[in-house]
């Protein structure tokens, strides 16, 4: 039975010219898409309305930047919920679909599996799924872990055998 584990000269071939890329463009990445989430959050909620619990202003009103009415884009319960939500949906199926959130395809990124071929939905899922541990601490454990990776792989990408590179590397 042959090895399937280990790669065809076909496929080294092929990543040999994958650009990876580290914690830098990677980091502008997030702080895109996390404007753009924001935004749009932000429109969602003030053509909608919010609705708060019971104390939910006064406690998110400390050390907030006081939009209007005392709490940062009104993140508390329910808010904070669709907030986890879309921002689940939007990484999970950008990267799915386009092989990368606009923040990645602005600063010239793709997702592709580290044989240089198309992403999958099930990559996707679990890229997604375990960025909940690789963004723990502001996105410190990502960073050790592609500082201290060959490939430039969070959690993430190791598992789901994805890796983040230069759009104009990819065939």
């Amino acid at each position: 039975m042959p090895n399937t584990t280990t790669p065809s000269a076909a496929q080294k071939a092929d990543t040999a010219g994958l650009v990876y890329k580290g914690v830098g463009p990677r980091f502008a990445a997030i702080v895109i898409d996390t404007i753009i989430l924001a935004i749009v959050l932000w429109i969602f909620f003030k053509l909608f309305g919010r609705s708060y619990p019971a104390g939910c202003n006064a406690f998110a009103s400390v050390g907030s930047t006081n939009i209007d009415d005392g709490s940062f884009f009104g993140l508390c319960g329910g808010s904070a919920a669709l907030y986890v939500l879309f921002a689940i949906a939007y990484y999970l199926v950008l990267e799915w679909l386009l092989a990368g959130t606009p923040g990645k395809l602005i600063l010239g990124m793709k997702i592709v599996k580290e044989d240089g071929q198309k992403m999958n939905f099930l990559a996707a899922l679990i890229r997604n799924v375990l960025r909940a541990v690789d963004g723990l601490f502001f996105y410190l454990v990502a960073a050790i872990l592609i500082w201290k990776s060959d490939k430039k792989q969070r959690l993430g990408d190791r598992l789901a055998k994805t890796v983040v590179v230069a759009r104009s590397s990819v065939k």
